[in-house]
């Protein structure tokens, strides 16, 4: 089951802010990260929808979770394994209604990935990621794109030490027509674009990330079924060195 709707959140301004910065390596080591979704969409026990109709919906993993797992495969590449992971059911029969998974990357961060649409205090679904480095913390959603700096950066002007806040508005490049959302809007025009260039994927989105988050989403519900870690466990990344101030020696 690939879903290309699960990739127009790399089109939103303020994730896609939130990748230049890891990029730019300005938050240092990432040691954790939070990754969110919640909306009000089963609120109560109802007869069979498209949605409670697990062959055809796929479940709160697959609607709600599949958009922050793919921002996590862009911000760093397939899970090295997955641990902790629960398919729970909150109102529907057939189906899961929240989704808990703890992801772990080979030299990379640990993530704790909660998700849930039985959630009626969001008025429509919102998603969130939320990361601790060495050199300070970050903060991403459809509205806007928060970083918190111990020390500057020269690779990231215009951020100074504490926080800078940038907006969604300030952030998203204007497009050439308007469907839905900019996001929706940028994403088709990047497909345009790569059919009409002859580019064989378009710039952020093709089959491949779309497979490889279809990947993390069988390991999510392979270890909920047998209880067991899916995957090998990374290799536990070494602090970084302290700073040696004032003293040498012999």
């Amino acid at each position: 089951m690939i879903r290309a709707k699960t990739h127009h959140y790399r089109y939103v301004g303020a994730f896609r802010e939130m990748k230049r910065i890891l990029d730019s390596g300005a938050l240092g080591r990432v040691t954790h990260v939070l990754a969110e979704a919640y909306g009000p969409v089963v609120l109560r026990p109802k007869r069979t929808t498209w949605r409670t109709d697990k062959a055809e919906g796929g479940g709160c993993l697959y609607d709600y979770a599949a958009h922050p797992l793919n921002l996590l495969n862009w911000f760093f590449g397939a899970p090295a394994q997955v641990t902790g992971s629960v398919l729970d059911q909150v109102f529907s029969e057939g189906t899961d209604d929240q989704v808990m998974s703890t992801l772990r990357w080979e030299n990379g961060p640990t993530a704790q990935l909660s998700v849930n649409w039985s959630d009626e205090s969001h008025r429509k679904m919102s998603a969130k990621i939320a990361m601790i480095g060495t050199n300070g913390r970050l903060y991403a959603d459809r509205q806007e794109c928060q970083l918190y700096l111990r020390d500057p950066v020269e690779a990231l002007p215009g951020y100074e030490a504490g926080w800078t806040v940038k907006y969604t508005t300030e952030l998203t490049d204007e497009t050439w027509f308007y469907l839905r959302g900019e996001e929706y809007s940028a994403q088709l025009d990047d497909f345009i674009t790569a059919v009409a260039e002859g580019h064989k994927t378009a710039r952020e989105n093709s089959f491949r990330s779309a497979a490889e988050t279809d990947r993390t989403m069988a390991m999510i519900i392979g270890n909920a079924e047998t209880g067991l870690p899916v995957g090998e466990a990374p290799t536990a990344s070494r602090p970084e060195p302290a700073r040696k101030r004032g003293w040498f020696r012999r």
